[in-house]
């Protein structure tokens, strides 16, 4: 996907040059092209998003269409971010874009599991972030025991280490958060998330 700051397009630059009532009109056309799936279509959604996420700084749907259009376009890192950019931004996150962030953790995890060519150097601390992934992926969709079970797998692995287990616990404490935003009920095996998060004793 080309930088819509050196590759301008022209509907999407007549688009911005509107001025609208809300963000409502100028996203239903990004959705549009955003769901043509077309390189040409995924392409003028970004930049129209892109734009858009610049004059409506507030509208969580314009960040969610935005990561969505990332995802589409292969650019799952970039999604991530942004979307750990919103959680970051907006005190509560719509359902619809906890389900991308899980949706894209689960695709990065089956992948994983999928890949054979892991080094065997590699392969057990892999064991561990995949493991991890598809834990943060449960934990989304709110399947906590599942969630947890595979973060307790994750840390029984031999070669985990605190930072392993730090980093775990940092990324679904604030997944609980924003759920607790949300006023959605956390499940047991999450209601202590410290005691949850523990390297097993050697």
């Amino acid at each position: 996907m080309s930088d819509p700051a050196t590759q301008p397009n022209c509907e999407v630059e007549a688009i911005l040059k509107r001025r609208y009532p809300s963000f409502a009109e100028p996203l239903k056309t990004a959705w549009t092209w955003n769901r043509q799936a077309t390189n040409e279509s995924v392409e003028k959604a970004h930049c129209l998003l892109t734009g858009l996420k610049e004059r409506y700084p507030c509208a969580l749907p314009i960040r969610y269409e935005l990561a969505l259009c990332l995802v589409k376009s292969g650019r799952r890192e970039e999604a991530l971010a942004e979307l750990r950019q919103a959680a970051k931004e907006f005190a509560v996150l719509d359902e619809d874009t906890l389900c991308l962030w899980g949706r894209i953790h689960k695709d990065q995890g089956d992948k994983a599991l999928r890949d054979t060519n892991f080094s065997e150097a590699g392969r057990a601390d892999d064991n561990i972030w995949v493991r991890a992934t598809e834990a943060e992926a449960r934990l989304l969709l709110q399947q906590w025991d599942e969630a947890a079970k595979l973060y307790k797998v994750a840390l029984a692995e031999p070669i985990a280490k605190q930072f392993h287990c730090d980093s775990m616990r940092a990324q679904a404490q604030r997944i609980i958060d924003a759920f607790q935003r949300l006023h959605v009920p956390i499940g047991p095996a999450f209601t202590d998330v410290s005691a949850l998060f523990v390297l097993p004793a050697c």
